[in-house]
């Protein structure tokens, strides 16, 4: 299917609008309702940045003359394109790949998404799946990523081998000697003092190597306008890409890489197509976490970012940097920190060896650092919760208390500038707040700074624990010291990051049964991506805009209602028969009201069938349910009772 011929008039405004908005780098905030090709009007308005960036087959060619044309090529500008499911990033690539734009797009994601491993794509949590998936790696005991570096085994050999098989076959491959291991370090050489006679070394081999292309000269690598014409050049001389592996001039989607004759890891291959993709399809919680951007190497700077479905962006950016911890986890994990810092402590004395020595001393370290921070934490809470305590807080200490949080949501919520109404409500209502069939005493409120001085955590530096959990198989270890711990360390290190991470508008929460942070205000999470070179904020309806607006103040409204000069709705409450629909959860298989309503609904359609044959125009009907459930039941008698193709 080739572009649609006819665009409907606000898609054309839609286009004129983001192009303009995208060229004099400006942020945008679009209004456009569902049915309206909303998608369609946002490829289209990206459309020049996604076709100029051609990729070349590079065959031929030596290592380091790839690296290089590679190294002077990505002066691109890089185009993200965000929505809030995978299920709607799918439609999107679907609707480029029946426009007539040559690029090359793919879709990231988890390893949730994408895992081929028998055992681990079988687990349901993202920290045991990231952490099943480092070991297995670690260990040399998964075929699709080792296959990716060093591609020799078959998609049969993947779906014969038994385990023990595919661990001897693993351990030949890892002997061989990969033909990457000896590539030209390009990088190393750009980091030389004598930059410009390095780069003058490679660039002759290039055009000698290349085939029909005839030597080019070099004068001054500063001079842009002779680099880019020098490099086109070369490009010219190339074959256009063979795309073996994949269909749709290079569009991939999720399935395209997860196709069963593929027997690479998908999640390591789209890392891998990510610099050279025209355009990047992510869910908003990787475009919005530095953890993400960062693994992915996704460029900000410079970048056209489009977020799609972007009505309530701002509350989910909020709820995306909110963190939950319970004291009975955290109690669990000083434990299993103790457990095997003890363990770690009578090995160091027998160990004579100086090498298991210097380890373990570091280890200790890093076990004395989680110990400190996490027992000054659970001593805060425990604080807190004898304070709190209703067996010995006297009435007269109540009233003070209730005195004291009645002030400060007073207090919070007196800066209405820095608070949406949704957030106004939860502050006020969370003296309410209770955990269901629990004594679970009303939460107190402290800014996260006043958080810190008081529970005495301010001279910690949260960022290396994270460090150490990337660096290190603690948290395997310590599965092995305390039980049902479920990998809980990763939500208590994160909700510790989320406090070094926020500004003075962060709130933390606490009863006696658990702890959490809350930004009051997303602003410092959408300044992480204020550096791009146009943001494009697109939605049904971007209203309310209050909250947008104080974040990015010069950004330009574009609304565009829906024009429905011939429009009725109408509520069916009676059949064509006479007879009361009342479609409830428990009629939902009561096939006689079924039958009456698709009965009056083919009525419906004929009746505007006819009217549009007569007006030769076209249109149709849109049938709302009350559920997904009730749809599936009334699409089967449906499509029982209709005897016409509709």
């Amino acid at each position: 299917m080739s572009r649609p011929l006819q665009l409907y008039d606000i898609q054309k405004q839609f286009i004129k609008s983001a192009r303009k908005c995208i060229k004099t780098g400006k942020i945008g905030i679009f209004s456009s309702p569902t049915g309206t090709g909303k998608t369609i009007s946002l490829l289209l308005s990206i459309e020049k940045y996604l076709s100029q960036n051609k990729i070349c087959d590079y065959s031929g060619l030596s290592n380091q003359n790839i690296d290089l044309l590679k190294e002077l090529k990505y002066d691109k500008t890089p185009v993200y394109y965000a929505s809030r499911t995978h299920s709607q990033l799918n439609q999107a690539i679907k609707e480029l790949k029946n426009l007539d734009i040559q690029c090359d797009a793919l879709v990231i994601g988890s390893r949730a998404l994408y895992c081929r491993h028998e055992e681990i794509k079988r687990l349901e949590d993202v920290d045991l799946i990231n952490e099943r998936c480092k070991k297995v790696r670690d260990k040399d005991q998964c075929i699709f990523y080792t296959n990716l570096k060093n591609p020799t085994v078959s998609s049969a050999d993947v779906q014969s081998k038994t385990e023990d098989e595919f661990e001897s076959l693993i351990a030949k491959r890892v002997k061989m000697k990969s033909p990457y291991q000896s590539n030209f370090s390009l990088q190393k050489r750009m980091a030389s003092n004598d930059k410009k006679n390095d780069l003058k070394n490679v660039t002759k081999p290039v055009a000698d190597e290349s085939p029909n292309v005839s030597v080019i000269s070099y004068k001054d690598e500063n001079d842009s306008k002779e680099k880019n014409e020098r490099i086109s050049r070369l490009e010219e001389s190339l074959p256009a890409i063979k795309k073996k592996n994949f269909h749709n001039h290079g569009i991939h989607d999720i399935e395209d890489l997860k196709e069963n004759d593929c027997n690479f890891c998908p999640y390591y291959k789209a890392k891998e197509l990510v610099k050279s993709a025209s355009i990047v399809f992510l869910p908003y919680q990787m475009l919005f976490s530095k953890e993400s951007r960062e693994s992915f190497n996704l460029e900000l700077q410079d970048a056209i970012i489009i977020v799609d479905e972007a009505h309530n962006i701002y509350e989910t950016v909020i709820q995306m940097n909110s963190a939950v911890v319970f004291y009975d986890q955290l109690y669990k994990y000083v434990k299993a920190f103790r457990k095997y810092r003890n363990k770690v402590e009578d090995n160091l004395v027998k160990k004579e060896n100086t090498a298991s020595n210097n380890f373990l001393t570091r280890r200790k370290k890093i076990l004395d650092t989680f110990i400190d921070i996490l027992s000054t934490l659970l001593d805060f809470c425990e604080s807190q919760n004898e304070i709190n305590s209703p067996s010995v807080t006297s009435s007269d200490q109540k009233h003070k208390e209730n005195s004291e949080s009645t002030s400060l949501d007073t207090k919070i919520i007196s800066s209405g500038e820095k608070t949406t109404s949704a957030h106004t409500e939860f502050i006020s209502a969370k003296t309410a707040t209770k955990r269901p069939h629990s004594k679970s005493l009303d939460e107190k409120v402290l800014y996260v700074n006043n958080f810190l001085m008081e529970s005495n955590l301010q001279n910690y530096n949260m960022l290396v624990l994270k460090e150490y959990l990337k660096t290190t198989n603690i948290i395997q270890i310590l599965e092995g010291f305390e039980k049902d711990l479920h990998l809980g360390l990763y939500t208590i290190v994160n909700f510790l990051i989320l406090l070094t991470n926020s500004d003075k508008n962060g709130l933390v929460l606490y009863d006696n049964k658990k702890i959490r942070f809350t930004p009051l205000d997303a602003q410092l999470y959408f300044e992480e991506i204020g550096v791009c070179k146009s943001l494009i904020l697109a939605g049904g309806t971007m209203e309310p805009l209050d909250s947008l607006l104080r974040i990015f103040p010069d950004a330009e409204i574009h609304s565009y209602a829906s024009v429905c000069n011939n429009f009725i709705a109408n509520i069916l409450s009676t059949s064509a028969s006479g007879k009361k629909l009342r479609l409830t959860y428990e009629q939902r298989e009561n096939t006689q009201i079924l039958k009456e309503l698709s009965i009056t609904l083919k009525n419906l359609i004929t009746s505007a069938r006819s009217a549009m044959e007569k007006g030769k125009g076209h249109g149709g009907i849109v049938c709302f349910v009350p559920s997904k459930a009730f749809l599936e039941c009334f699409k089967t008698i449906f499509t029982q009772q209709i005897d016409q193709k509709l």
